[in-house]
């Protein structure tokens, strides 16, 4: 009989994360950098999501990701797999509004990873004719200060090697290559590795950034 380890219990600040409302983490927003007064940042549960906003959010990952999705080695694209994780429950949601339009939006969770309290970001999307705007930068700076306020050690994410642009985005904003312990011990041990487990290091990456420092304030525009 095989006996399992109890997992060890959450953090009480990973706890109060996962209990945070809406509002409250709505209230540390920072001010969006566009110049026209009828955008707005706004923070929902995923249970909070209008049916027209869930439909709008597809609809921008779908014209961002389904050719990368396709192409990948890893990542199939599963539009009702992929539906399931991005309206999870657990799923927190920072979205950009022009009026009532939604033109781009962070999706995130607080989460274990290994040793860490992280903010984990399954999905930053901006929609094309939202892009260079400096709305991507934004979401991210308010990633970060909602882990840093929620005592989260970092933020984390996965994205694929194909996606150049997005990856180097997140390089520029700070974030770092993730290695876990076990891959740098067993490093020098393997000789030789399995073909398929050579395409899943190089079809995505896991990168994370800091946040023991909450971030400036974005100046008003």
């Amino acid at each position: 009989m095989v006996v399992l380890s109890p997992s060890p219990p959450l953090s009480s600040a990973l706890v109060l994360a996962c209990q945070e409302t809406s509002d409250n983490l709505q209230a540390l927003l920072g001010t969006l950098p566009l110049e026209k007064p009828r955008h707005s940042a706004r923070v929902f549960r995923s249970s909070e999501l209008s049916r027209y906003h869930k439909k709008i959010i597809w609809e921008i990952f779908e014209s961002n990701m389904r050719d990368l999705y396709t192409q990948s080695s890893v990542f199939d694209w599963d539009p009702l797999s992929k539906k399931e994780e991005l309206f999870n429950e657990d799923s927190r949601f920072i979205v950009i509004l022009d009026g009532s339009t939604l033109i781009a939006y962070t999706m995130f969770r607080f989460d274990r990873e290994e040793s860490w309290d992280v903010v984990y970001c399954y999905e930053l999307q901006v929609a094309e004719a939202a892009q260079s705007r400096g709305i991507g930068n934004y979401l991210v700076t308010e990633l970060c200060r909602i882990a840093h306020s929620s005592k989260m050690s970092r933020v984390m994410l996965t994205v694929l090697t194909a996606n150049e642009r997005a990856t180097n985005f997140y390089l520029a904003q700070g974030f770092l290559p993730e290695t876990s312990e076990e891959e740098s011990e067993n490093a020098d041990d393997e000789d030789e590795s399995d073909e398929s487990d050579d395409n899943m290091c190089m079809d995505y990456q896991i990168l994370h950034k800091p946040c023991l420092t909450p971030p400036p304030l974005l100046p008003t525009p």
